[in-house]
């Protein structure tokens, strides 16, 4: 992605503060430090796999929220927290 794309998927970074992200992410060897001949920069090995974790993470994180929708809802419950006799 060249930095243009980059700047308008993260729109509320100022450019200088996205060069530093970016820097950043360089220094964890994320992203690779030279950009190729289209001036795009890209993931590193390490950056693939952190992002297909990043994903996993992200769908597992997904199937839970719709997991607890799927929960019935407790007995009720009496005004001292017990349950009342059936």
């Amino acid at each position: 992605m060249t930095l243009d794309e980059l700047h308008q998927l993260v729109p509320k970074l100022a450019g200088d503060e996205l060069k530093a992200e970016l820097a950043g992410l360089q220094n964890l060897r994320i992203a690779n430090p030279v950009k190729d001949t289209e001036n795009c920069y890209s993931l590193t090995a390490d950056g693939t796999d952190f992002r297909q974790l990043l994903i996993s993470l992200s769908m597992w994180g997904k199937q839970q929220m719709n997991d607890d929708e799927d929960k019935t809802t407790p007995p009720d419950r009496g005004a001292r927290g017990q349950r009342q006799a059936e």
